[in-house]
């Protein structure tokens, strides 16, 4: 090992370099804000890269954060920690002026929170969720309600695949499907709204299906006339998959003919797939 004293600005720093991982190190604690570089593997033996806010005493009373590699857990970990007298303080993220904050795996950008708003959303559309595959939210507080859907072009007349289950064996998967269709020729408008339920039972891999059936009576709005004159729902199986489809006849000549769907599920212990199609 070799040892290195070295002047800045008219503090010491000691620099100890060795082949061993992770075993840099800096022993000056003159003032806040200052990076200390201490040797080690393990963030909770005043190891790793830290920074300092207050030093009253450098190995007895100190505020500070650091960043280091944590042997029992695999992984690289930023922490706040205090010594003695100090007080442990919060930690705050976050990016320059007008810029997101971005958060990611795998080497890819995920999740980012925008600047202009502070929402948080997927870096790309539709692509990630907020617990899944048994490991759900305790509770979601929602102050206004929930948007969005999943839209489909229906096939006139035609069963048009919406949604597909991927039930787990010897389980079940069910959904509340909520829907509205959307016809319209240009000057002439027409929509249902409702909702259908869903429900499946895997023996094994053998699925059996129930027909889906309508929540109520669903409520439809018309501007010019006309109407749905066959809106029927049904499901095909394949292995242990489920494909709700929807027929849909509208008296319209459309240039438009959209399902909006969103189903909401129970089941959320078992490790299935929904797939909207």
């Amino acid at each position: 090992m070799r040892r290195r004293a070295i002047q800045w600005g008219g503090s010491v720093l000691i620099v100890f370099l060795c082949a061993a991982a992770g075993v840099v190190g800096q022993v000056n604690y003159s003032a806040a804000g200052i990076a200390g570089l201490t040797s080690g593997t393990t963030i909770d033996s005043t190891k790793g890269l830290c920074v300092y806010n207050t030093v009253a005493d450098p190995l007895g009373n100190y505020e500070r954060v650091c960043l280091a590699w944590n042997s029992g857990i695999g992984r690289f970990e930023v922490k706040t920690e205090k010594g003695g007298t100090g007080t442990v303080r919060g930690l705050r993220i976050a990016a320059g002026t007008g810029q997101d904050l971005q958060l990611g795996g795998n080497a890819a950008t995920t999740w980012e929170i925008l600047s202009s708003t502070g929402n948080l959303q997927p870096a790309a559309d539709d692509t990630r969720s907020l617990g899944l595959n048994g490991k759900g939210l305790q509770f979601v507080n929602a102050r206004r309600g929930f948007m969005g859907s999943k839209p489909k072009t229906l096939a006139e007349a035609s069963a048009t695949n919406v949604v597909q289950f991927s039930v787990a064996t010897d389980n079940f998967a069910d959904a509340t499907l909520q829907y509205a269709a959307f016809c319209s020729d240009g000057t002439n408008h027409l929509l249902r709204r409702g909702a259908v339920y869903v429900a499946a039972v895997a023996e094994g891999t053998t699925v059996t299906t129930l027909s889906p059936t309508e929540v109520g009576t669903p409520i439809v709005a018309s501007v010019g006339g006309g109407t749905f004159s066959a809106f029927t729902w049904d499901t095909s199986t394949t292995n242990n998959n489920v494909m709700v489809r929807l027929t849909a006849t509208c008296s319209l000549t459309q240039t438009t003919l959209d399902l909006y769907h969103r189903p909401d599920t129970l089941n959320s212990v078992a490790t299935y797939t929904i797939t909207p199609q």
